[in-house]
């Protein structure tokens, strides 16, 4: 016996039915090639192939070593055992229960604990030996550490905490248009199967990474080489149905990093008379009123993400429809902060991947009914020493590497300054935790990094307007935030022309006067009050007209 089991799978394995042990059990015994036949009471088994249904053709076998104590149980110990082994989570049960209920009920009961967000189950890169869950919290509690230890399993926990790092390393060193090019083609021919491949793979950018050591004739000029940067929630822990990673991709070597994607989506809970650009609002879940926009159909309406005013099955129904869907529902209701406090209904949603040569969308449109918005103020930041600013121009403008420090206003984190960062690289970011109760995919956003020690932006914001300043000093905006990265703090920024140009309108709502428009207002004025006199002179003509006798007369009456 060679003390081992080939399973035959897929790297991108999606299993269709929940099976018990005893039908694997079944089931391979149909598949078997080699089995010693000795006595009824102790069959030994020396090599079976495991079959499970998988979704492409192409397969791979991985031989992973079995404890001798494994292989050498009878079958009727198995089955009454199987409950209550000791060694669930050992690697050997791995391969011969991963297809039964025992990860799926363990996760399950996992999910069920306060602040958990996510589970599931790996092996750690440079160890085969056991399985550990990697759990997410948006809280360590001493209760989750106590319900974990009480399951007996091997674990780590993630907190889902933002922390901001101040620097990222990939903005060190602004690489050429041809290494760009390279990475952007490598993204193109890439992205896609990866993230199809690795189910907590989410965020592939392109970066200049910095060497440890000059390569050979190299200068102080050069020493990085363009890397794909591939983020991870839990780096090192490989989930127990995938590969790992490949060490370079089209020649372009890869760089594992630790990062999240989340979709900033969260509470509401501040009451605006007349509603602004950064108030809080709410339909499934609760973010921010980014922009207003003047739509030919609908009015004024306001701009916010699609993932916080749609629920997962609307999701599911606009990715149905090409990206788009027009509602016609009777719940339809935006709220500001939160229900019953109603200010508008929502119209269209648009939720597109986008490619490698255009940027994503995730956006939400809403008819404004009631609490018209009256200028172009934010609401009053919570902390006294933070700028007055406001926008009300609705000026929009093109990103540009020359003008890079940047602003927002969000309903969580109010005002904060950043800068722009690694411009034109291409990146694609998934929201592989599912924080808003559905996955999904964006690419090409621009990235904003944080500054002062500062988070830009935090979970909440997602919907928030971001401006740089014009050449007079005046706010221009240049999109909305959709989400971030939790390991250092980066936010993902959908650019605004795109999104204009996808709802068909050319700028957003300016709250300035129309002087051409006020001119011609007073020119009508002024014209209808040429024709009054003239009228009021002819009548006086009339008047003076008149003889003296009817006048008289006239008087006498």
């Amino acid at each position: 016996m060679d003390g081992s089991v080939c399973l035959s799978q897929d790297s991108s394995l999606e299993f269709t039915k929940k099976m018990n042990p005893r039908e694997i059990h079944s089931r391979s015994l149909l598949k078997q090639k080699k089995i010693h036949k000795s006595s009824k009471q102790s069959s030994k088994i020396e090599k079976q192939t495991i079959m499970v249904p998988h979704t492409k053709k192409i397969k791979r076998s991985l031989r992973i070593p079995i404890p001798a104590k494994h292989t050498k149980r009878t079958n009727e110990e198995n089955k009454n055992e199987s409950m209550q082994d000791d060694k669930l989570f050992s690697l050997g049960s791995r391969i011969l229960g991963e297809c039964s209920r025992k990860y799926n009920d363990t996760c399950k009961s996992i999910l069920t604990f306060d602040h958990v967000r996510d589970v599931f189950p790996a092996h750690k890169s440079n160890d085969t030996s056991s399985v550990v869950f990697v759990v997410t919290v948006e809280n360590e509690t001493d209760a989750i550490i106590k319900n974990l230890d009480d399951l007996g399993i091997n674990y780590i926990i993630k907190n889902l905490k933002f922390s901001n790092v101040g620097k990222t390393i990939n903005n060190v060193i602004q690489m050429t248009e041809i290494e760009v090019e390279t990475l952007r083609t490598c993204v193109r021919n890439n992205a896609k199967k990866l993230m199809e491949k690795h189910r907590y793979l989410s965020i592939i950018e392109g970066c200049s990474y910095i060497l440890d050591k000059e390569p050979v004739g190299a200068t102080n000029a050069l020493n990085y080489e363009p890397r794909l940067a591939l983020y991870v929630h839990a780096k090192g822990y490989i989930p127990i149905d995938e590969e790992p990673f490949d060490t370079s991709y089209d020649g372009i070597k890869v760089v594992i990093r630790v990062g999240v994607f989340v979709p900033f989506a969260r509470k509401a809970d501040e009451f605006h008379e007349h509603v602004r650009m950064g108030c809080k609002i709410q339909r499934s879940l609760n973010g921010t009123l980014g922009l207003f926009v003047e739509h030919h159909s609908y009015g004024l309406c306001g701009v916010s993400c699609a993932h916080v005013l749609l629920s997962a099955e609307e999701m599911m129904h606009c990715r149905e429809r090409n990206g788009r869907i027009v509602l016609d529902s009777i719940d339809c209701d935006v709220y500001q902060p939160e229900h019953p406090h109603k200010i508008g209904i929502l119209r269209e949603d648009i939720t597109k991947e986008g490619s490698d040569s255009e940027s994503g969308l995730d956006i939400a449109l809403f008819q404004i009914s009631t609490r018209f918005p009256q200028d172009g103020k934010f609401p009053q930041p919570r902390i006294s020493n933070m700028p007055d600013k406001s926008f009300e121009s609705g000026r929009t403008i093109a990103i540009n590497v020359h003008n890079d420090k940047c602003y927002k206003f969000g309903s969580c984190s109010d005002f904060t300054e950043g800068k722009l960062i690694n411009l034109g690289h291409p990146s694609c970011v998934r929201d592989v935790l599912q924080v808003a109760e559905y996955t999904f995919t964006i690419c090409n956003q621009v990235r904003v990094q944080s500054q002062s020690g500062h988070l830009f932006a935090n979970i909440g914001d997602s919907g928030a307007p971001v401006f740089v300043k014009d050449g007079d000093g005046q706010l221009a905006c240049i999109g909305i935030i959709v989400g971030g990265r939790a390991s250092d703090g980066v936010v993902y920024v959908t650019p605004i022309t795109r999104i204009l140009q996808e709802l068909g309108i050319s700028k957003l709502k300016s709250f300035v006067p129309n002087f051409v428009e006020m001119a011609n207002d007073v020119q009508t004025i002024k014209n209808r009050m040429e024709h009054f006199d003239t009228v009021l002179q002819k009548i006086n003509e009339k008047l003076d007209s008149i003889t003296p006798s009817a006048k008289a007369q006239s008087y006498e009456r």
